[in-house]
């Protein structure tokens, strides 16, 4: 972030804490903890891209799901869901913004995907089968949109983190819909981190100022 190594030493300093608490079930330290890392990308946003309205609003919607996902029980689970798919709609707004090159052949692998995922979700979602169909539609919409920003562009980076949000969600659907398995947590948010740190470089390097 610019040349400011204590941004990046607060982040895995949080990043830390959160992975400890997680391990020790301390939910406060979890709580005040998890949204850290992605504050630090608003700051940086703030601080170096003011214009970038849609990118920070996709952030902050971001925080806010985070912390929805920390409360226990206080807020149904499509309210941080909701939240998600506010910052994934923000996303596609600024993968697409600036002369894209349309390229659909990367629709197939994603449609493929993300329609199996659900086809395997399907029969436990019970009154969220709609808002978990709309939000699948959406990512997918995400994931197709920034490899078009990709193409365009010749930079990956933000395509992976693309892939590693969608990675993020997909161990979310797995083990709360079809089986929890061990371990879920911590590599859904570490994927969850990377992925937005790797979409935050669609500003951080210079020739992606004009996307």
């Amino acid at each position: 972030m610019y040349h400011r190594p204590y941004l990046y030493i607060t982040t895995l300093f949080a990043a830390t804490l959160f992975l400890f608490g997680l391990f020790y079930d301390i939910h406060l330290l979890r709580l005040c903890t998890k949204p850290i890392p992605l504050l630090i990308l608003i700051y940086a946003v703030c601080r170096y891209h003011s214009t970038e309205r849609a990118f920070l609003g996709a952030l902050i919607f971001s925080v806010l799901g985070d912390i929805i996902l920390e409360l226990p029980d206080q807020l149904p689970f499509a309210a941080g869901l909701g939240s998600f798919l506010i910052a994934h709609l923000l996303y596609i707004r600024c993968f697409l913004k600036i002369r894209p090159q349309w390229i659909w052949l990367p629709l197939i692998p994603i449609i493929l995907y993300c329609g199996t995922l659900f086809f395997f979700m399907q029969p436990n979602l019970g009154p969220l089968l709609i808002p978990v169909a709309i939000y699948v539609l959406v990512i997918s919409t995400m994931l197709w949109s920034a490899s078009v920003y990709s193409y365009s562009h010749k930079f990956y980076l933000p395509l992976w983190g693309a892939i590693m949000f969608t990675i993020s969600d997909s161990l979310i659907a797995i083990n709360k819909f079809i089986s929890e398995f061990q371990g879920a947590r911590y590599s859904i948010i570490i994927t969850y981190w990377i992925a937005q740190y790797l979409i935050f470089t669609l500003l951080s390097k210079d020739h992606s100022h004009e996307s």
